[in-house]
């Protein structure tokens, strides 16, 4: 069984970024948190190697170009979810996020990049 994602989960790079989803659509809430349905796990930041940790960003992205002089190549951002989305529950017609959501994540010296759900931000709803 999948838990369904909600504003405050936490996606994960796969170099261990990790950046809170910032929003859901708040007609379907689980414990006053909005679901996050399809689109809106786009566009999620990562911050580079070096960067302090942040309440919404609670660990850097730690890909490096090599040799390590040339300079760091983080994860910069999510793309959309290519698996994880509910045909369940949808909110609007769009389906909502699972534990199960991942993607390619924007990274131009790693195009196999990808981010995944880390944290639902609940543990109430699931889908069976």
């Amino acid at each position: 069984m999948a838990y369904y994602v909600v504003a405050g989960g936490i996606v994960q790079c796969s170099h261990g970024g990790q950046s809170k989803i910032p929003s859901g659509n708040p007609k379907l809430q689980v414990s006053g948190n909005a679901a996050v349905t399809m689109g809106m796990e786009v566009g999620i930041p990562f911050l580079p190697l070096g960067s302090p940790p942040t309440p919404n960003n609670p660990a850097p992205c730690a890909q490096m170009l090599q040799p390590p002089a040339v300079g760091p190549s983080p994860c910069s951002a999510t793309i959309a979810a290519t698996a994880g989305v509910s045909r369940k529950l949808t909110v609007d017609g769009v389906g909502v996020l699972l534990d199960s959501a991942s993607g390619n994540a924007i990274n131009p010296a790693d195009p196999l990049a990808k981010w995944s759900v880390s944290t639902p931000g609940q543990q109430l709803l699931q889908e069976a």
